[in-house]
């Protein structure tokens, strides 16, 4: 049970908007490697928390990248370790988008090229989160808007992946702190084209 007004499927409560100036950070891991983002030595504090929330858009678009791309490993099942920095609807909708990309593998079809790239555009929201237990972080839940550009994509026969006018789309992520400490990426969706 939580005390705030505003819950979310972590079983946590949000409240409190406040601006950040900048974020910018990046996972040590590379290719498919996935590791947890935070922890409980990361202070509650707004730059730190910001920080590793955009860690976790960083670490799901480096992931996209690896296995969007010929010679990219695909394990068959990438659940547990999705399920170390996402959850709610941002899992679900990795996980569907995964599957897909598996079953045209398996197809024959060949993959594209190209890497997309993720920036920082704004923290809308830095506030606090409440678990039942009586745990909080002043800045545990985090909203945010990055820009997606997917401009360097290719398909297979080297044509663009994406039109002019949908090649870069601002993304809204939403991100939590749990109480272990650890950071998961949440909601991760397009507020609209461009950026």
């Amino acid at each position: 049970e939580t005390t705030s007004t505003s819950s979310s499927s972590s079983g946590a409560s949000a409240s409190k908007s406040t601006k950040s100036k900048s974020a910018s950070a990046s996972p040590s891991a590379t290719g498919t490697q996935v590791v947890q983002i935070g922890g409980p030595d990361v202070p509650d504090t707004e730059d730190a928390s910001v920080k590793a929330a955009f860690e976790t858009v960083q670490q799901l678009n480096r992931l996209e990248n690896s296995w969007g791309t010929e010679g990219g490993e695909m394990a068959p099942d990438i659940s547990g370790d999705l399920k170390k920095f996402m959850d709610g609807e941002a899992l679900k909708s990795e996980l569907d988008g995964y599957a897909g990309m598996v079953a045209a593998s398996k197809r024959g079809e060949a993959r594209g090229s190209g890497d997309s790239q993720v920036g920082w555009i704004a923290t809308d929201n830095a506030g606090k989160i409440e678990f039942s237990d009586g745990k909080s972080y002043e800045h545990g839940s985090i909203q945010m808007r990055v820009c997606e550009n997917l401009s360097a994509l290719k398909n297979p026969d080297g044509s663009a992946s994406y039109p002019p006018e949908k090649s870069k789309r601002t993304m809204r992520a939403s991100v939590e702190r749990r109480a272990d400490g650890h950071f998961y990426l949440i909601s991760y969706r397009v507020e609209h084209y461009g950026c």
